[in-house]
């Protein structure tokens, strides 16, 4: 049986203060970022799995679409087609699978945040932070249950000086974020708040 996490063990009174649930509902079962680091700056940048993923399925929608073109040359269009559907429409119908993948890997750029100690900086989603502002990074887990599968996603989070939180990434890598969270603390300065073990 898990022990329960009391923050009192921290020593810290922003600890005291800091919301403890995931800050963000559901993740996804697979590592969506890592965070690289080069000439003195650190981001949190789309991990080569979730590249592969989004790839696959733009690639997968466009080969799936120029197969059907060639179906929709013979001579026999039923062979593509039943029912009440648009035979022109039917070309389109797998770029669907395309239109997924462009729109998950622009979102997941979106979700990147890069570090900047020389500025005294962190920029997320086109805005500009104070690194001041930021007391430590927190490491918490979520029970994630979907139609078909459940799993642990896992939060990165910083933690301001107020006790409000800032979402970094949330996947289901363990190995990858409790890494990323020791090389991020490290980097900025701050303590690892891990509390991944533990029930809150």
């Amino acid at each position: 049986m898990r022990k329960f996490f009391d923050r009192r063990t921290l020593e810290d009174p922003v600890a005291l203060k800091t919301c403890w649930d995931p800050l963000v509902i559901g993740g996804w079962n697979f590592c969506t970022h890592r965070l690289l680091s080069s000439q003195g700056r650190a981001q949190m940048q789309v991990a080569p799995i979730a590249h592969l993923f989004c790839f696959f399925c733009i690639g997968l929608g466009i080969v799936i679409s120029g197969y059907t073109v060639n179906f929709l040359n013979d001579p026999d269009p039923s062979v593509v087609t039943s029912g009440n559907i648009p035979i022109w429409l039917v070309p389109y119908l797998p770029l669907t699978f395309s239109v997924f993948g462009s729109g998950l890997l622009w979102w997941l750029y979106r979700k990147n945040v890069l570090f900047d100690k020389k500025k005294g900086i962190y920029v997320r989603q086109g805005r500009r932070f104070s690194l001041n502002e930021v007391h430590a990074v927190q490491l918490i887990k979520e029970y994630c249950a979907g139609n078909n599968s459940t799993y642990f996603s896992y939060e990165l989070n910083l933690v301001l000086k107020t006790g409000e939180r800032c979402n970094v990434t949330d996947h289901a890598s363990l190995r990858a974020i409790r890494a990323d969270g020791i090389r991020l603390a490290e980097y900025l300065g701050v303590p690892n708040w891990d509390a991944i073990d533990y029930e809150i």
